[in-house]
């Protein structure tokens, strides 16, 4: 009989902030940096979209290597045991086996193993519904967004299991988000010197510097590898000469060899130096992943909490004469208390208030969108003045009296910053960055 498996291990009305007053209520302030922008509400294709030692600086992404080997591991021996025996399949609950499944990373597929188990052991009563009903319900556990992320991170391909489309989603935006860390130059040197086998799940924008990465890192595992053999076998031949009955031909190989050897190890180790100082060129933290509208459109809804305001100037907010960039440590508690939420339906709601006591809890809604635009920023070099342009996306958000514009920095899964024009406490705006994060 074959075993069986065992379990796998604010402020006021508006998307910023304003005067610090108890419940905040600046004046509407339109960002002054927007030149134009293309409105297009269509959400646009989203393209589809570490490892290793430490080297010179720790690596945010080593234990899910570890994690990665585990999951594998375990996945490769439910592979090889035995689906159902025929006490299993007379006592089946199939809803059950379907949530247990999900939840342990399992396409819907292995229904039709489980099936075929039961049918060999002459038991006919598997129900397909039953088992896809529960299996909805475990993806539901599983597909979350850390999840998704830790697989990208690990270097793992996108699970199979997640097919309901909000398991699906929340999955998708976290692997996506985990890619973009992953598929860099450093990732690929952490994850070849390593060992780890290359899967090939980086897009085609990203896996050129991944590849070249991974490539670097392989060699040095390689060098590392082949200095372990050198070692070896030098070892052995330092016991034949240190051995007092070996025979005189034995010494001579032996000391031959060894000369031989030593020489090898110093070729080695000096390729070895090499491959570390090719690598230190790509430890650098890697830039932060481009703001794209299909990015953003599949990042974006959601319920965002600000954590932080800060201005390019010194700003004295609750006027007591002190300045300072960081309006968190101005604006009163109710100010701080702003919610975002960017529903599904283009249907958006600002919340100040809400979550603090004392607040008089307000809420503005509006119709958003995202759009192509470009800020233009004027500097001065040498007498002369210069204005820069760049194209930027936009989060507009748009109410019968007003509309506001964020731009938007960077986006991630748990991570929104943007820019944005803000009371300063006087009669005038600054610009300011404000930093949100998302509540699940």
């Amino acid at each position: 009989m074959r075993p069986r498996c065992p379990e796998p291990p604010s402020a006021a009305p508006r998307p910023g902030f304003g005067h610090a007053d108890s419940c905040g209520r600046p004046p509407h302030v339109q960002t002054r940096d927007v030149l134009d922008a293309t409105s297009s509400d269509a959400a646009g294709a989203v393209p589809a979209p570490s490892l290793g030692t430490p080297f010179m600086t720790s690596h945010p992404t080593l234990p899910r290597a570890r994690q990665a080997v585990l999951v594998l591991a375990a996945v490769a021996l439910l592979a090889g045991c035995a689906v159902m025996s025929k006490g299993d399949c007379e006592k089946a609950d199939w809803r059950e086996l379907g949530r247990q499944d999900a939840e342990r990373g399992q396409a819907s597929s292995r229904f039709a193993q489980r099936a075929e188990a039961c049918v060999k052991a002459g038991v006919n009563n598997a129900d397909s519904s039953e088992y896809a009903a529960g299996h909805a319900q475990g993806q539901l556990s599983f597909c979350t967004t850390d999840r998704g992320r830790d697989e990208a991170l690990a270097g793992q391909p996108r699970s199979a299991a997640c097919q309901v489309p909000a398991a699906a989603r929340a999955y998708r935006i976290g692997y996506d988000d985990g890619l973009q860390r992953f598929c860099t130059a450093r990732s690929g040197f952490d994850f070849g010197r390593l060992g780890a086998m290359d899967r090939d799940i980086c897009p085609p924008e990203s896996s050129a510097a991944f590849q070249g990465g991974y490539r670097l890192g392989k060699e040095l595992f390689d060098l590392n590898r082949r200095l372990e053999r050198i070692s070896t076998e030098q070892l052995d031949q330092r016991k034949v000469l240190a051995d007092s009955k070996s025979q005189p031909a034995a010494r001579e190989t032996a000391s031959r060899r060894l000369g031989q050897l030593d020489s090898d190890e110093a070729s080695v180790r000096r390729l070895i130096r090499q491959a570390e100082r090719d690598g230190m060129a790509l430890a650098a933290p890697d830039a932060a992943p481009a703001v794209t509208r299909a990015r953003a459109m599949d990042l974006v809804v959601g319920t965002w909490q600000v954590s932080g305001v800060r201005f390019d100037q010194p700003v004295d907010l609750n006027r007591d004469g002190v300045k300072s960039n960081d309006a968190m440590s101005e604006y009163s508690p109710c100010s701080r208390d702003t919610q975002l939420e960017i529903g599904a339906d283009r249907k958006g709601t600002l919340r100040y208030g809400a979550n603090t006591a004392g607040c008089k809890a307000r809420a503005k809604t509006y119709d958003w969108s995202l759009v192509d635009a470009k800020t233009r920023k004027a500097r001065y070099e040498n007498g002369q003045r210069i204005v820069d342009e760049r194209a930027v996306v936009a989060l507009q958000l748009r109410a019968p009296a007003d509309t506001e514009t964020l731009i938007i920095e960077s986006i991630g899964a748990d991570t929104l910053i943007v820019r944005t024009d803000l009371p300063d406490g006087s009669d005038s705006t600054s610009e300011a960055t404000v930093v949100y994060k998302r509540v699940r």
